[in-house]
């Protein structure tokens, strides 16, 4: 069995996957037109030929590390899914252990007139609502699984398993300006900034001299269209950034509150396990506090995840580094 850790696996991705491959070959592609203008700049002097080549192999590359970082992004989102989903089914396996022992007293009990029908038919439910739970679970870390191997590009009968990992709290660190950092390291952006640099200067080299004036006008309204992109998408993506600073912090919240829950539903369930032992409280009591524990486990699982993969795309939005990269 490979045991996968998510470096090795961003790793994987930024070495093998097919998209960043065939991005990278575009690269390829733009530097070689690049060498042909610069040939044909012997015979016939064209700078501008050369200047927009050049430009082309910069568009080119910063698509790649735009891609670079939105396939690790994927990566880490569908590998934090697995590690979420591994944790709710192994509570899922133990409410399901307690559940059936419960279910097996309730109907001895039953059998004894010592428990009714409404008691039985709660254990039957519960019994079958934690089945469907399991079931849930294994598709959704079947679907996880299979996106990382398709990101990975390996046969989906491809077997590995999450290395010992590192699935903790950590508060969001972030002391440069935001807008800054999403100008200088935004991978859309830059992208869109070599778009308008390569406009720009086809609107300056348009001269009036030597082009004429319809050519003249169209490279002007197309350099004043990429402006406006550049502008806008800037406001947007601001704004988003914010957004998720704000869900962020909000899920921060939410976690702590469920941490919280989570200590109480632990005192709850020994209080009443302790009063069970004194002969002052059903079984039935006890499993409901086992269900109740258990199911803010799961919340306070799904908390964490919601706010790591949020921070992670708030990581990606702002350019901030490619943790696959070596």
């Amino acid at each position: 069995m490979e045991y996968a850790s998510l470096a090795s696996i961003q790793n994987r991705v930024l070495n093998h996957n097919r998209d960043l491959t065939a991005a990278m070959l575009d690269v390829e592609i733009a530097k070689l037109n690049l060498r042909m203008a610069k040939a044909d700049q012997l015979r016939h002097a064209d700078p501008v030929a050369v200047k927009f080549a050049e430009m082309e192999v910069a568009v080119a590359m910063q698509a790649v590390e735009t891609l670079k970082h939105e396939l690790l992004l994927q990566a880490e989102e569908a590998y934090y899914l697995l590690i979420k989903n591994e944790q709710q089914t192994q509570l899922a396996v133990q409410t399901k252990d307690y559940i059936q022992t419960q279910l097996e007293l309730t109907a001895a009990q039953y059998e004894e007139g010592l428990a009714t029908q409404q008691d039985l038919d709660r254990m039957l439910l519960a019994a079958t609502e934690i089945d469907h739970q399991l079931q849930k679970l294994e598709k959704e870390k079947e679907l996880a699984r299979m996106k990382l191997l398709r990101l990975m590009d390996l046969s989906y009968d491809h077997s590995f398993a999450i290395a010992e990992y590192d699935f903790e709290f950590a508060e969001l660190d972030l002391e440069a300006d935001l807008m800054e950092l999403l100008v200088e390291n935004n991978p859309e952006l830059r992208f869109l900034a070599s778009e308008l640099e390569l406009a720009y200067l086809q609107h300056k080299l348009s001269h009036p001299d030597y082009t004429p004036d319809i050519i003249c006008e169209l490279n002007r309204l197309k350099y004043e269209k990429k402006s406006l992109i550049y502008r806008t998408r800037i406001d947007q993506l601001y704004l988003q950034a914010l957004e998720l600073q704000h869900q962020i912090e909000e899920l921060e919240a939410k976690y702590r509150e469920l941490l919280q829950q989570a200590d109480l539903a632990k005192a709850y369930l020994e209080t009443v396990t302790l009063r069970h032992q004194e002969g002052l409280e059903l079984p039935l009591a006890v499993m409901e506090a086992e269900i109740e524990q258990n199911r803010t486990k799961t919340e306070l699982i799904s908390s964490l995840f919601a706010y790591n993969v949020a921070k992670a795309r708030f990581a990606n939005l702002i350019g901030l580094g490619l943790e696959g990269e070596s």
